[in-house]
């Protein structure tokens, strides 16, 4: 069997062949007893299918590298490339973070026109914005980002010609309403997670690895992001500070989510008191964990519709059951108002009261 490699001066492409051992296939991904003639078309198959996907990260990128005009009289080129380089100016994040506004513009120029508004429209034509927003069925968040997005545009484009710019205000009331409706009856999107429970994973064990049900555990018992599950794999983003007599150990990991506070505000600590997060802490240590693959997620809960943040969605309930203070699970969540906590992260289908009362109220009673 062959390997193809490309060689050769800028401007000129040679084809060289270089024959791989038999003992390297499976390296390769062949199983040791394939022949030659097997391989061969195997490797034509891969080498087809590498060179289209190349193709098609190359024109994706090549789109969205630049702004171009879908509509010349709404989107004058001449303005568009000075406010790609305003956009890279004001950027502080990433260079995806900046492909990603570019996409984002390329929304808003779409809908412009279709909409047939200018910038100086924009704040009248706010209800018809809202509206198209709710027949893409778009989320709220995106929504809010692409109407900062607009307004930007807005401003910038209205400066070139000396002229005041009203900006579009976020949607209130209605608007919010039929927005968040709209994206939760869409086809083939994805929706808030459900909750995962402990008993359910384990019902549900033999789908895993042992390393992805570690993973899954550590979502149920910490209330992680995925992401900071990942990065307990670095040691730079997570920190297990041992017990000590008068404290129990604790999980000190890095939220690369908050991307608006400085490094060193963005740790957050969770004690580790119970018995399955103490078992938990070795895997952890240990590296004995691996993130599920989403079609594994879908596969083994399809009928409840739990994806990734399952755990995490459960996490609040969780130590509510177990007594725990409601500013207490939201600290270890991350969230910086124990508003967040309550609004998108408890059931609020669950009933849960104290069965102690005051000894007033048992007075009053009798």
């Amino acid at each position: 069997m062959h390997q193809t490699f490309e060689t050769g001066k800028k401007g000129e492409r040679k084809k060289l062949q270089k024959a791989v051992d038999r003992e390297a296939y499976s390296a390769l991904g062949f199983p040791p007893g394939t022949t030659i003639i097997t391989a061969k078309a195997q490797c034509k198959i891969l080498n087809r299918q590498n060179s289209i996907e190349k193709e098609k990260i190359r024109l994706t990128a090549k789109r969205y590298a630049e702004i171009r005009s879908l509509d010349t009289d709404l989107f004058p080129q001449k303005y568009l490339e000075d406010f790609k380089d305003l956009l890279d100016e004001e950027n502080f994040g990433s260079e995806a973070h900046l492909t990603k506004l570019i996409s984002h513009f390329s929304f808003i120029q779409k809908m412009c026109t279709d909409l047939k508004i200018s910038p100086n429209d924009y704040k009248a034509a706010s209800k018809k914005i809202y509206k198209y927003f709710i027949s893409k069925q778009i989320s709220l968040s995106y929504s809010v980002r692409l109407i900062n997005l607009l307004n930007r545009w807005g401003a910038f484009f209205n400066r070139q010609i000396d002229r005041y710019y009203e900006p579009v205000k976020q949607p209130q009331g209605q608007q919010v309403s039929k927005i968040v409706d709209e994206q939760v009856l869409a086809t083939g999107r994805r929706r808030a997670s459900n909750r995962l429970t402990v008993e359910l994973l384990k019902a549900r064990r033999s789908t895993f690895t042992p390393e992805q049900f570690n993973w899954l555990l550590i979502s149920i018992w910490f209330g992680l992001r995925p992401s900071e599950i990942n990065n307990l794999l670095d040691p730079d983003k997570t920190k297990i500070v041992t017990a000590t007599k008068n404290q129990p150990a604790v999980l000190e990991i890095y939220q690369p989510k908050l991307t608006r506070l400085p490094d060193e505000q963005r740790w957050k600590y969770i004690p580790c008191f119970l018995t399955n997060q103490i078992e938990l802490l070795d895997a952890i240590a240990n590296g004995d964990l691996k993130q599920p693959t989403y079609k594994q997620m879908r596969q083994a809960f399809k009928k409840e519709k739990i994806s990734l943040y399952g755990g995490r969605k459960g996490f609040t309930d969780l130590m509510l059951d177990l007594d725990q203070k409601p500013e207490e699970i939201s600290a270890w969540m991350g969230h910086r108002s124990i508003e967040t906590t309550w609004q998108h992260y408890k059931d609020r289908t669950k009933v849960r009261f104290s069965p102690v009362l005051p000894k007033s109220h048992l007075k009053a009673v009798k």
